[in-house]
Formats: C-alpha cells, structure tokens, sequence
C-alpha cells in the first residue's frame, strides 16, 4: 500500500502568486542583473572589448541558476497527523522540494480561516507566521496556529482542502476549530 492510498494522507500543490515580498524580491534580482551586466560591459570597454560578446551568455547562465528562488511553487503533505510544507524550486526538468516546516498537528491550538475574528486574534498571538498559501486573498486559506517543540507559538497560513478539513478534525483533537469545516 502506498502513502496516497492511505485514508490519513493528502497532499496539495501550487504556484505562489507574485506580490508582496516576492514581488520586491523579484525586483531586487532584475536589479541585480542589470548591475551585474553594467559592471561587466564597463569593464570589458575599458580592457578588452572582443569580452563583451559573452555578456549575454553569462547573463542567460545567470538567470537559469538564480530565478527560481524567486518564482516557486508552494505544496503540503499531510500524513497520519504530520503536516510537512515545501518550496519547490525549478522548472520540470530540474526540481528542488525543500522541507521547510514541518507540524504535529496534534500541538495545534487552532485551526481555521484567517479572516474571522478568532483566526485574526489567533494569529496575533502567533510569534513567527509562515506563508504557503497561493496569494494573500485566497478563499481557501487556511490557518493553523501550533505551539512548537521550544514553547513558542507560531502560525501556518495554506491552502486548505475538503479533505484536509475532515482529517483535522480528526488529527488536531485539541485545536479549537472555527468555520473550516463549513466552508469545505
């Protein structure tokens, strides 16, 4: 039997939508290309100009190795009450998953949607929040508010599934749920 096939497993993917910080980030990195081209092209008039013919070549290598930690796709797996989140870098050909959080879901203190009143005060309680939902207006986010192994409270926002609601409900026993289940 394989993890998919199991009734305590799901799993969700999707591209992270360009605002916010990403936005700026993906500013900063056109930016930085531009300086490095400049940089490049300055010196290459005042020693050698025959070099100035592998800027673009330079620029393209540059660019296929640095863009997609800028333009990434967020996924989470939930498998019997574990509750793992990555980033995946890369195109097809060549894709990175990185395990960037990972929750026992049974440390929840709340699980619910971040628009209501106690989703708001439960992220504001929240010391570090975590961000793999697709865009900061979906109708699907979800929050889950934990408390981790050091103590501290930290949140999740995601992209929340009808099958993930039901195995919450199961799996966060002691998670105060809000309007989740109605929504899904």
């Amino acid at each position: 039997m394989y993890d998919t096939d199991s009734p305590n497993y799901a799993e969700y993917a999707v591209e992270k939508k360009v605002e916010g910080s990403l936005r700026a980030r993906r500013l900063l990195m056109i930016l930085l290309y531009a300086l490095i081209a400049g940089v490049y092209f300055g010196v290459c008039v005042t020693t050698f100009v025959a070099l100035i013919a592998v800027l673009p070549m330079l620029m393209l290598i540059l660019i296929y190795f640095t863009w997609p930690y800028v333009s990434y796709d967020v996924s989470w797996r939930f498998s019997a009450g574990k509750m793992t989140f990555y980033r995946v870098y890369g195109s097809r050909s060549r894709r990175i998953e990185k395990q960037t959080l990972t929750v026992e879901t049974k440390n929840a203190l709340y699980v619910g949607t971040p628009d209501s009143e106690r989703g708001k005060a439960a992220l504001s309680s929240a010391r570090r929040v975590y961000d793999f939902a697709s865009s900061a207006s979906d109708s699907d986010a979800a929050i889950l508010v934990f408390k981790q192994a050091n103590g501290a409270v930290s949140a999740v926002r995601f992209n929340c599934i009808r099958r993930l609601a039901k195995l919450l409900r199961v799996f966060a026993p002691m998670a105060e749920l809000d309007s989740l289940s109605m929504r899904f």
